[in-house]
C-alpha cells in the first residue's frame, strides 16, 4: 500500500524562535534596531544631524528642540513577525535654558527581553547644543535565565558651520556600563552626521562606528514632494541595507511610514507618529 506523504509546516512560534536564535547568534545585527523613528529609518538610519526628529533623547540628545513639545510613538517590525518588534514613546519639551526628554523601549517576546528608560537634557551656548542622556536598559531571557540591568550615559553634541548645514557628534555608554552579575558590556558607538538643507531636499550622512564591529557608512534624502508630503530613501552598511519610506504633515501631527530590506532578514516595516502638544 502506497502511502502519500503529506506537507510538513512549521508551526508559527518555531519560526519565531528561530529567526530569534539567528538574530542573537549574528554580531552584526543582534542588537534591536537604534531608535530613530520612521523617518530616519527611510533615510538609512540617519539622524545624528537631523534637528526635525521626535527621536532625539537616544539618536542626539544635542538636538531635542527647545521651542516644540513633541509626544511620538513608534513601531517597527523584523520580518513581519510581530513577536519580534521595536515599539517606543518619547517626549520631549522645553526646559530652563534648554530641552528634556523622556523615552520608553521594548522589544522581544516571551524567549527575550529588552526595555530601556531614558531621560535626556541639553543646553545651548549660542550655536552650540550640548546633551546628555542616562538610560538604564533591562533584559529578561525565558527559560530560567533570569534577568538583568544596567545604566549607560551617553552625550551627544551639534552646531551649524554654516548656512543650512548642521554637524552632530554623538557618542553612547561613555561610562562602559555591564549587565550586573556578568562582564557583559553594553554596546558603545561613536558617531558623526552631516544634514544639508537645499530648497525642498534635504540630504543626510551619518559615519557611525561600534567599538566590536567595522564603521557604518549611512545616507539619506529626504524630498518635499508637495505642500506637507515627503518622499524618502536610504541605505547603509555594515550591515547592508536599502530604505524608502513617506511622511505627511497635518496641523500639529506629523505621521511616517517606512520599510527597510536587510541583506538577511528581508523586508520590515515601521511607522511612526508625532504629535505637537
Amino acid at each position: 500500500m502506497k502511502t502519500e506523504l503529506q506537507p510538513c509546516f512549521m508551526p508559527r512560534y518555531l519560526i519565531v524562535k528561530l529567526l530569534w536564535l539567528i538574530i542573537i547568534t549574528a554580531p552584526d545585527w543582534s542588537e534591536a534596531q537604534p531608535i530613530y523613528g520612521a523617518s530616519s529609518l527611510a533615510m538609512g538610519q540617519t539622524g545624528v544631524a537631523n534637528p526635525a526628529s521626535g527621536w532625539s533623547v537616544s539618536v542626539n540628545p544635542a538636538l531635542m528642540s527647545t521651542e516644540e513639545r513633541l509626544l511620538s510613538f513608534y513601531a517597527f517590525r523584523y520580518a513581519g513577525f510581530s513577536e519580534l518588534t521595536d515599539s517606543a514613546l518619547s517626549l520631549t519639551l522645553p526646559a530652563l535654558r534648554g530641552a528634556g526628554g523622556i523615552e520608553l523601549f521594548s522589544y522581544g517576546f516571551e524567549l527575550f527581553r529588552e526595555s530601556r528608560f531614558s531621560a535626556a537634557y541639553k543646553v545651548e551656548f549660542r550655536s552650540v547644543h550640548l546633551g546628555l542622556s542616562a538610560t538604564y536598559v533591562h533584559i529578561r531571557q525565558g527559560g530560567g535565565y533570569g534577568s538583568a540591568g544596567a545604566v549607560g550615559l551617553s552625550g551627544g553634541v551639534a552646531f551649524e558651520p554654516a548656512e543650512n548645514l548642521i554637524v552632530g557628534m554623538r557618542a553612547t555608554n561613555l561610562n562602559q556600563p555591564v549587565f550586573n552579575r556578568s562582564d557583559e558590556e553594553l554596546p558603545r558607538d561613536i558617531s558623526i552626521g552631516f544634514s544639508y538643507l537645499s530648497g525642498p531636499v534635504l540630504t543626510t550622512l551619518d559615519l557611525v562606528k561600534d567599538i566590536r564591529f567595522p564603521l557604518s557608512v549611512r545616507a539619506g534624502i529626504d524630498l518635499e514632494l508637495a505642500e506637507s508630503f515627503h518622499i524618502r530613501a536610504g541605505s547603509a552598511t555594515n550591515p547592508s541595507v536599502w530604505s524608502a519610506g513617506i511622511g505627511y504633515i497635518t496641523g500639529r501631527v506629523r505621521t511616517a511610514v517606512a520599510v527597510q530590506q536587510h541583506y538577511a532578514l528581508g523586508l520590515s516595516p515601521g511607522f511612526d507618529i508625532a504629535i505637537g502638544l
